[in-house]
């Protein structure tokens, strides 16, 4: 059981160091105007993030603080709100490929 714990700690680490610096290469993609492989990076680091937030969620309730879970349901919660968003980048992404001003101007508008 021990090993399996660690195991998922250094896990969770790892991925809450890669996650962010993947944040920041997809947010380096889009000021690059690189749309759509700004949403396959962002995607990638959102999925990162869940170990994370899991591992934190799990070494901060050990403690005792239950206000934890919530914290860790809330970043849970975001993360994957986050992660749904990117198919509309995508699809603005892909519509911006193709010269669909007028589609895109629907997306911004809604």
């Amino acid at each position: 059981m021990m090993n399996t714990t660690r195991t998922f700690i250094q896990t969770a680490g790892i991925c809450s160091i890669i996650a962010p610096l993947l944040m920041l290469a997809a947010d380096s993609l889009a000021i690059g105007g690189l749309r759509f492989e700004f949403t396959i990076v962002l995607w990638l680091a959102f999925v990162f993030f869940v170990p994370a937030i899991l591992g934190l969620t799990y070494l901060t309730a050990n403690y005792g603080s239950r206000l934890a879970l919530l914290g860790g349901a809330s970043a849970y919660f975001g993360a994957m709100a986050g992660a749904s968003m990117q198919v509309l980048f995508r699809v603005w992404a892909v519509l911006d490929e193709k010269n669909s001003p007028q589609t895109i101007e629907l997306l911004q508008n809604t």
